[in-house]
């Protein structure tokens, strides 16, 4: 998109209520959402009268759901397979719930880590990679061994 034209559609959705252009924003494709969303004009930051923070919280909370999602049935997929494989119902849940667990996290962190780097002012392409990788491995560490020994009694069958 031209500058100008991102001059006029920024200023366009400006002028409407927050409700109406997040619509509109919605019917935008990729390369023009963050064209617009990115857009900063020489005199001042264009951040869409807070849309900009809104649409983040919007696509937080849609991979935290997806990724619930995606994790479950993962980790059914996977605890089921486990459970036939191994012949113990208990080994496939703590996997399967741990898996689940596991992706919540990694898509949290992974929508949550670079609007969080962007406002302390750090580049989000290099530091989210490292952050999110730590913290969904150890995460999935620990909720594979904090659920293993909860269920600890059931499994030395």
């Amino acid at each position: 998109m031209k500058i100008q034209a991102v001059d006029k559609a920024a200023t366009a959705l400006r002028e409407l209520p927050p409700p109406q252009a997040l619509d509109v924003l919605g019917t935008l494709d990729r390369p023009k959402l963050l064209a617009l969303l990115t857009y900063t004009p020489e005199d001042e930051s264009v951040y869409l009268l807070g849309l900009y923070e809104e649409a983040e919280r919007q696509a937080a909370l849609k991979e935290m759901s997806v990724g619930l999602i995606i994790g479950c049935l993962a980790g059914l997929l996977t605890g089921v397979a486990v459970a036939i494989w191994k012949g113990q119902a208990w080994v496939g849940a703590v996997l399967g719930i741990a898996m689940a667990l596991n992706f919540l996290v990694a898509t949290t962190m992974g929508a949550i880590v670079p609007v969080l780097l962007r406002k302390l002012k750090y580049d989000p392409a290099s530091g989210s990679t490292v952050l999110v990788t730590a913290l969904t491995d150890s995460c999935g560490f620990l909720f594979f061994l904090g659920i293993a020994s909860l269920y600890l009694k059931y499994l030395a069958r």
